[in-house]
């Protein structure tokens, strides 16, 4: 959604909506959304799969190694910075853990 239309939008959901953000500050909100979606999917599905295979822990750990490596390198320089905090923790959890996925 647009600026404009998130505004409008707000405001005539809450009548006591008085947050008047940036089109900028908008931009980075929905940035960081969609930064933030693969990992939403991937909570989702483990949440809501009765079985949890490990071909789907497998996948879903390389789908967010793919979605870190792909943002570290982005012009947006918040999402960069949260890359590079994330990848530090995804490294310290899933490096040592690489080989016990694919070996089934």
């Amino acid at each position: 959604m647009s600026f404009n239309i998130w505004h409008h939008h707000l405001a005539s959901c809450d009548p006591n909506y008085a947050c008047l953000l940036s089109e900028n500050k908008w931009s980075h909100a929905s940035d960081l959304c969609l930064f933030l979606k693969v990992f939403y999917n991937a909570t989702n599905l483990f949440y809501t799969t009765k079985q949890v295979t490990s071909n789907l822990i497998f996948e879903e750990i390389l789908s967010i190694y793919h979605h870190l490596r792909r943002h570290c390198e982005t012009s947006n320089e918040h999402i960069r910075a949260l890359t590079y905090k994330m990848q530090e923790n995804f490294d310290k959890y899933f490096k040592s853990y690489n080989i016990i996925f694919v070996v089934q």
